[in-house]
């Protein structure tokens, strides 16, 4: 049974064991303090990660705070600890608050390899445009390309694409979250939160990243506000201000926590967890676009496959699935389309590999009953801009001259 759905439809051998310490000094907009990551990590997974804030200068430093570290309670140390079960890029950023009220910070990854090689990272770009804020995810290969991308913001669905979307333009925080993975299920992970300097803040951590499908797994949410008014759960939140136990899913989750203040200020906040298998990666797909055919004809669908362990259950809805061929290998879907005139059809696939883990994609597929692909609007070879009113103008010449002959 296919269990734990994504609910928003991400040198082998001599260093196996060494723990190595990796220093990167990131420049902040403080005059008097300059704050850096260090890191320690097993180079394999699973492995603790140890990240400490050092900072420079002679300026006593009052607060530390760790914005994306995936732990239950947010920690506000020089030094943090957290468990890492996946071949996995995780951006890791410390803010530094000094006596003088300087605040600095700095951000860099923290990386895991697996017995096959490095994971990827994944980047959150920030650009501004005449539409406002822009946000992008960016995918840096690690031993091999990147393969498979999503980008969350707030509430919405995710992003598939390295597309630039607006984010909000309001007085709010908001929640972003980007993945990548290669196509053998290693992944990158970034957050980032977005506010407006006097807008509601909100947390959400766990206790442990991905363990065993199946298993408990807590996660806590905290807010907080900059001038100390109430905080409320939004109706349309997945999950309340406090703490709950889930099991671990067999895909990838992402958990979305919404508030909004005294004023109507809205807060976002997010996390991503999962369940493991056996292997220290995860399992993804993907369906090719642009399929179709005619009304109740055949169809074989063929999804891309990022991870996962052979042989695969399958589960599909908006068609009717006749067979599966080589399940055991990389499987390809036989389907038979809706019998109607003309319609596009949502289609999901939901994987379940040996180890458990799942995998879902969706795509859309064109009916028509002539088994010609139905053209949107916007789709396909467009006019050149005054290439339709230069028509017309031709026509309207011809239609003049035979008048006048």
């Amino acid at each position: 049974m296919i269990v734990g759905r994504d609910r928003q439809a991400f040198v082998p051998g001599c260093r196996a064991g060494v723990m190595a310490t990796v220093l990167l000094t990131a420049f902040a907009q403080s005059a008097t303090a300059q704050v850096g990551i260090g890191v320690e990590v097993t180079q394999r997974a699973p492995s603790p990660i140890v990240v400490t804030a050092t900072v420079g200068g002679d300026e006593p430093v009052v607060a530390y705070d760790w914005s994306t570290l995936p732990t239950v309670e947010r920690c506000r140390a020089a030094s943090c600890t957290y468990d890492e079960p996946l071949s996995a890029c995780r951006s890791v950023r410390a803010e530094v608050t000094t006596l003088r009220g300087d605040v600095a910070s700095a951000e860099r990854f923290a990386c895991v390899d697996d017995e096959r090689g490095a994971p990827p990272r994944a980047r959150i770009e920030l650009a501004a445009s005449a539409d406002g804020r822009q946000v992008r995810v960016v995918g840096v290969a690690g031993d091999e390309p990147v393969a498979w991308s999503r980008l969350w913001i707030d509430s919405e669905s995710a992003i598939t694409d390295d597309t630039w979307t607006t984010l909000p333009e309001d007085d709010g925080c908001h929640a972003v979250d980007a993945v990548v993975a290669d196509r053998s299920g290693r992944i990158g992970v970034t957050r980032k939160q977005i506010c407006a300097n006097d807008a509601p803040r909100a947390w959400v951590g766990v206790d442990r990243l991905c363990p065993p499908i199946g298993t408990p797994q807590t996660f806590c949410v905290e807010v907080d506000h900059p001038l100390g008014l109430d905080v409320e759960t939004s109706s349309t939140s997945d999950v309340a201000i406090g703490c709950a136990t889930p099991n671990a899913p067999g895909g990838l989750a992402r958990e979305v926590f919404a508030g909004v203040d005294e004023r109507g200020a809205r807060v976002f906040a997010s996390v991503l967890r999962c369940g493991a298998g056996a292997s220290p990666r995860l399992f993804f797909a993907s369906l090719p676009e642009g399929r179709g055919g005619a009304s109740g004809a055949e169809l074989t669908l063929e999804p891309e496959l990022y991870g996962g362990t052979p042989p695969f259950e399958v589960e599909l809805e908006g068609v009717e699935l006749l067979r599966v061929r080589d399940a055991d290998t990389s499987p390809k879907l036989d389907v038979r389309l809706p019998t109607v005139a003309e319609a596009i059809v949502a289609v999901r696939i939901v994987l379940e590999d040996a180890e458990g883990l799942t995998a879902e994609a969706t795509t859309n597929v064109s009916v028509s009953s002539s088994g010609v692909t139905p053209v949107s609007e916007g789709a396909g070879c467009r006019a050149a801009p005054g290439e339709a009113g230069g028509a017309w103008l031709l026509l309207a010449l011809l239609v003049l001259v035979r008048r006048r002959s």
